[in-house]
């Protein structure tokens, strides 16, 4: 019986050193991709919130007509079928990593959104009044003396 030896030269495959090093430029590359998906997935969140807070706006509007008063709490849009695409979370809605609210502003009834986690699920807190304004805040829910949410605000958050 004839046995073949394999010399070093015919020898195919990878040695470990090659693998380490396309194994650390695959990690390279992740490490820089990762920041921009979590930066995409908050800016995602906020432009949700904007629309879930348009959605809350023409609901509540078609409730009041209804039933002669505002949704309070949220939850009763959900529970009169207004609304289908947010979970209820006790008395407030949730949709893509932020939290639905309505409060009394002085006379006037206020829905806001505020992330779930501030920094993670979105970095801003959005509202809207009784007029259809919606208004954005960094540190808590937005008042009558922060600026007004334009498309352009919303779809280039975090870009800086």
């Amino acid at each position: 019986m004839k046995t073949t030896s394999r010399t070093s030269s015919s020898q195919q495959g990878f040695t470990i050193v090659e693998l380490a090093i396309v194994l650390s430029i695959i990690g390279i590359m992740i490490a820089m991709v990762l920041p921009g998906v979590g930066s995409a997935r908050k800016s995602a969140n906020e432009a949700n919130a904007v629309a879930g807070l348009k959605t809350l706006f023409l609901s509540q509007v078609q409730y009041r007509t209804r039933f002669g008063q505002y949704a309070v709490p949220l939850a009763n849009l959900q529970n009169a079928g207004f609304t289908d695409d947010f979970k209820v979370s006790g008395d407030n809605l949730v949709k893509s990593g932020y939290e639905f609210l309505i409060q009394r502003v002085g006379n006037r009834r206020v829905v806001w959104a505020r992330p779930i986690d501030n920094g993670q699920t979105g970095n801003r807190y959005f509202a809207i009044g009784e007029r259809g304004i919606i208004r954005h805040s960094e540190v808590g829910r937005p008042t009558e003396d922060d600026p007004a949410v334009d498309e352009k605000s919303v779809s280039a958050a975090d870009a800086d």
